[in-house]
This record gives C-alpha cells, structure tokens and sequence, in this order.
C-alpha cells in the first residue's frame, strides 16, 4: 500500500487538489494530511471546502484522511460525527475520514497511531481577534492540545507501532531551523516524546512547522534501551507563510509517498 503523507493544508482547496493529483500520479492508496487539515464546520467557508474537496476526492477516487492540528476545531466535529467505518476512522464525508488522538490501525501489514493537536504560538493575537469579534471558540479552540491524562489513556495499550502519525514534533527530535521552539511548547512535545518512547515508532511524520526536514532522533526507551527513530516533518501548504523558498506547488517538501511494503522489507 502506498500513501501519500501531507503536511499542514489549511483548508486550502488548490493545494488539497494538487495533493489528490500527486496521489493518483504516483500510485497511491490514499491521502493523508498531518494536522491542521482546515475542519472548520463552523464557518460557510469550511463547510464549502469540505463538500468541494470530497467531490474532487470522489472523482479521482482518492479517499483522504487527517488528523486534527491545534487550528482544527475538533470539538465541533466529534459532536457531530459519531458514524466511523470498519476501520474506526470517523466519517465525515463518504470520501474524507478523521483519525482520532489514540487511534490504531494496520494498513499493509504495518501498525499506525494518530496523536494530534499542538500549541498555538499565534494564542494571543487569536483570543484577541475573538474578543474583539465577540465570537469566541473560531479562531482558537480549547482543546488545541491532548493533556497528560490523555497521553496517559492513549498509552495504557503499550503495543509498539511500526509509525506514529502527528501534527506537533516530538520533543527530542531536531529540526535545524524551528519557528515552534518556545517553552508553552515543550509540554505536548514531552508527551509526543514519550509516546515515542513507550510505543517505539520505527518512524514519525509530523506537520506543524511549516518547513520540510528529517532526522534520525535517538533515544532511550522506557527500559533504557538505546533506539533511533526516522522523523520526517512536512512542510504546509505554500500560501501558509513567509518560510518557504519558494511558492511552486512542484515541490515534494509538502507531501512524501510512505509505502508500506518497503517499510516491511527494511525490517526483515
């Protein structure tokens, strides 16, 4: 099975259709965005984007999958989606599916958990927006991070999985450059870390920064045991910031194709 691994899309339609088409060019299986994937039902614009995006998606038959990001209100979502599928993603379009904080799947033999949610470096200047639109909870929602009590929770299963899928880096990796390096950070970053260290991920995806990088993250397991981690983070969609080189949709900083069946040979 071959997936198409994306990062932040911002409820940017172009660049989702863009990501669609690089799917099918190469093959794969499906599309799967790392957080911050634009669920904004609240607003008509969410919503349009949605109904456009899984029109687009039935055509070419490309199902997409997502994880929820700190700027994806998922209050709203887990309200009013209760159906899921044999695979336990929620439904939310016939064509678009979300994967839950904890969620465990196998596709191609390989083992998969989803952890989403982040901090918001942008907190203040959203909760002030909203103060001064007097309409709180549309640009910053409260359940933007997971807490240690859910950390805690998702990790009473410690089977290990093959790949952890996330929005937010976990703390012991190094990206180079990180526009996301504060202290309010660190918190979900720790209990990323030891989720790694818990469920021992042969590799972890991620979004969030905005900027495509990748490492070989040592650590240590709950045991001591020396370990090392491929980590591979996903740059956003090209209108979301000023970091990028450049704003060609040609570049392959924004996606990666994950194949399960060279991962499965890399661990023979």
């Amino acid at each position: 099975m071959k997936l198409l691994m994306a990062g932040d899309t911002h409820g940017n339609q172009t660049h989702c259709r863009y990501l669609i088409d690089k799917a099918v060019q190469n093959e794969c299986d499906r599309v799967f965005v790392l957080g911050d994937f634009g669920y904004w039902e609240h607003t008509q614009s969410g919503v349009k984007f949605l109904k456009k995006l899984n029109r687009y998606a039935t055509t070419n038959n490309m199902p997409v999958y997502f994880l929820d990001g700190n700027h994806d209100k998922i209050s709203r979502l887990l309200k009013k989606y209760q159906e899921t599928d044999d695979e336990g993603f929620v439904l939310v379009r016939p064509m678009i599916r979300y994967a839950g904080r904890g969620h465990r799947w196998s596709w191609g033999g390989i083992r998969f958990i989803s952890l989403g949610g982040a901090y918001s470096v942008d907190k203040d200047w959203r909760l002030e927006r909203e103060a001064h639109t007097k309409k709180p909870e549309t640009l910053w929602f409260p359940e933007e991070e997971m807490s240690d009590e859910d950390m805690t929770k998702i990790l009473e299963n410690t089977e290990s999985v093959h790949v952890m899928l996330a929005h937010d880096k976990p703390r012991g990796s190094n990206p180079g450059w990180n526009r996301k390096d504060f202290n309010e950070c660190f918190p979900n970053q720790d209990r990323l870390q030891r989720a790694v260290r818990t469920l021992q991920p042969l590799q972890y995806w991620h979004g969030h920064l905005h900027r495509w990088y990748q490492c070989d993250m040592d650590y240590s397991d709950l045991e001591g045991n020396h370990r090392h981690c491929q980590v591979q983070g996903l740059q956003a969609d090209p209108e979301a910031g000023v970091h990028y080189l450049d704003m060609r949709y040609a570049t392959t900083q924004s996606w990666q194709v994950l194949d399960t069946d060279e991962l499965l040979l890399e661990m023979v």
